[in-house]
C-alpha cells in the first residue's frame, strides 16, 4: 500500500498557528443506510479558529460512510485550494480514513483505494498539512450540516 510521507508535520501551539496563517479544516461523510443516501460536508476556520470563513457540501447519491468521508475530505481540500489556503490542520471524526492517509491501515476496498489516491495528489498541492481523528462532538459543524443536507436534498425526491 502507498502511504503519504508527511515530513512537516511538527507540534504547533495555537500562538504559532496564528503567525504561521495555518487553517483548521473539519470534514464529514455520511450515509443514511451504509450503503444508502449520502453526502459529505466541510468547514474551513479563519486563523483565529473561531470563524467559519468556507463551507461547502454535496449529496453523493447511494453510497458507503467510508465513500462519503472521502469525499468530504476531497471536498474540504478543492475548497482550501480554491481559496489559496496551503496549509492546514484537518479533522475528520473517522478514525478509519485517518489512518489510512497517515498509512497505518491497510485498503481493501477498490473505490476507496481510488479516493485515497485522490487524497495523496492533492494533498501534494499543499506546505503543510496534518490529520486528527477526533469524537464527533468535536466536528459538530461539518456533522451537522452533513445531515441537514442529505435530510432535505432527499426529502425533496421522496
Amino acid at each position: 500500500m502507498d502511504s503519504i510521507e508527511n515530513n512537516n508535520s511538527k507540534n504547533i501551539s495555537i500562538t504559532e498557528t496564528n503567525k504561521e496563517g495555518i487553517f483548521n479544516l473539519y470534514t464529514d461523510g455520511a450515509s443514511k443506510g451504509n450503503p444508502g443516501n449520502s453526502g459529505c460536508f466541510a468547514v474551513i476556520y479563519d486563523e483565529s479558529q473561531k470563524n467559519i470563513i468556507y463551507k461547502d457540501g454535496k449529496l453523493l447519491g447511494i453510497n458507503t460512510n467510508n465513500f462519503a468521508e472521502y469525499e468530504g475530505l476531497i471536498t474540504g481540500l478543492e475548497l482550501a485550494l480554491k481559496h489559496s489556503i496551503r496549509k492546514l490542520h484537518i479533522f475528520m471524526d473517522s478514525q478509519l480514513v485517518v489512518k489510512q492517509i497517515q498509512g497505518k491501515y491497510k485498503i481493501k476496498d477498490i473505490k476507496l483505494k481510488m479516493k485515497y489516491n485522490t487524497v495523496v495528489n492533492i494533498l501534494k498541492q499543499f506546505d503543510f498539512w496534518d490529520i486528527t481523528d477526533v469524537p464527533r462532538a468535536m466536528n459538530k459543524e461539518a456533522d451537522k450540516n452533513v445531515n441537514i443536507l442529505i435530510k432535505n436534498g432527499y426529502n425533496t425526491i421522496k
